[in-house]
């Protein structure tokens, strides 16, 4: 099997990234995983760091509270707007726009809680990507001899290939190895 670039025969745009075998993308993970077994001890004390980095979410929930506080806070001036004006007529374009104003604050506030919310989302699942990659890490014993399949599928996300002599190894872990082939 050969691989190549979705674009290499685009005519709008020729890719000239050179085609690759399989057994080349195999050679080239096989090399790169032993690369970070080479230095197993760096990096899991790294990713452990990292996960227990990603679990504390005592900032965000500090955040989350204080733009929580200010969603109630505005809802109740956009209740008793819409009671004072209720209660007697104002001139509505000023209602309008102190309506409109509130809303707006309110919505901002809650973009913020959506964006802390995403946030801490995207940690957890870093976090625990992270320590599956971990789990795989310590198991390992030595570089394989031949590709493991299984082992590609726990550990690589993809491969890049710029030149032959330019290959990246881009890992579950967010680490990137270069390698030639």
């Amino acid at each position: 099997m050969i691989w190549r670039c979705n674009d290499k025969y685009n005519k709008k745009l020729y890719c000239n990234t050179p085609h690759v075998s399989e057994e080349q993308i195999k050679e080239a993970f096989t090399h790169t995983w032993g690369e970070i077994l080479a230095h197993k001890g760096q990096y899991i004390a790294k990713y452990e760091a990292d996960i227990t980095r990603l679990a504390d979410t005592t900032i965000l929930e500090k955040k989350r509270l204080e733009i929580m506080a200010k969603c109630a806070e505005t809802s109740s001036l956009i209740q008793e707007c819409i009671a004072q004006n209720a209660a007697s007529p104002k001139n509505q374009v000023e209602y309008q726009k102190q309506y409109d104003k509130l809303v707006g604050q309110y919505n901002d506030a809650k973009a913020q809680l959506d964006a802390i919310d995403m946030k801490k989302l995207e940690n957890s699942a870093r976090r625990e990507k992270l320590h599956r990659f971990v789990e795989v890490l310590q198991k390992a014993e030595s570089p394989p001899v031949t590709f493991n399949e299984k082992l590609w599928r726990e550990t690589i996300d993809h491969i890049s290939v710029y030149t032959l002599d330019n290959v990246v190894a881009h890992f579950n872990s967010g680490d990137e190895i270069r390698v030639s082939m």
